[in-house]
């Protein structure tokens, strides 16, 4: 089943009643350079057809840019049951992450069947609303906005390259 429309902030998750999936559990927030934790446990028959499971994982950060997609074959840590990770850089919104289920006959299913589903960081900006507004519980007290301040170095920089290229034409013209 399709996961539908998020809501900045609300976890998704993909419906797996009716698939080989018996449990998903993961944790609830994903967390700068820190290890995000996700197992899935089969179902009985499942287990029996020798389905292998994976995850793809794609990771966006607060500027509103999404990583490449990154897929990887999760570990079997107990009979039917596998475990994997991922460690999100710095200033992520969100992790989008998908089930693959591969069987012995060479076709896959994805869980869910079409979009992702999400776990929200600690500190996360929702570029959708107007204005864009931080969330989670892991923000600083005030998010630095920067202002002006950049504007200094740009301006820094520019001044500075003009007198090189002033210097650079004066003495040039000397000789």
């Amino acid at each position: 089943m399709p996961v539908s429309g998020s809501v900045a902030g609300v976890n998704l998750d993909a419906d797996t009643e009716g698939t080989p999936v018996d449990s998903i559990v993961r944790d609830n927030i994903s967390f700068d350079f820190k290890v995000w934790n996700v197992s899935v446990s089969l179902t009985e028959d499942a287990i029996g057809n020798n389905t292998s499971v994976a995850i793809s994982t794609q990771i966006c950060v607060n500027s509103g840019f999404c990583h490449t997609p990154a897929t990887m074959t999760l570990e079997e840590i107990a009979n039917g049951t596998y475990s994997g990770s991922v460690t999100p850089m710095d200033d992520h919104t969100y992790i989008n992450w998908r089930i693959i289920l591969s069987y012995e006959d060479n076709t896959t299913e994805r869980l869910p069947a079409s979009g992702w589903s999400k776990i929200w960081s600690d500190c996360w900006l929702d570029l959708h609303s107007e204005p864009p507004l931080w969330g989670g519980n892991g923000c600083p007290e005030e998010v630095d906005d920067e202002g002006f301040l950049p504007s200094i170095g740009v301006l820094g920089t520019t001044a500075t390259l003009m007198l090189a290229g002033a210097t650079y034409i004066n003495r040039k013209n000397k000789d």
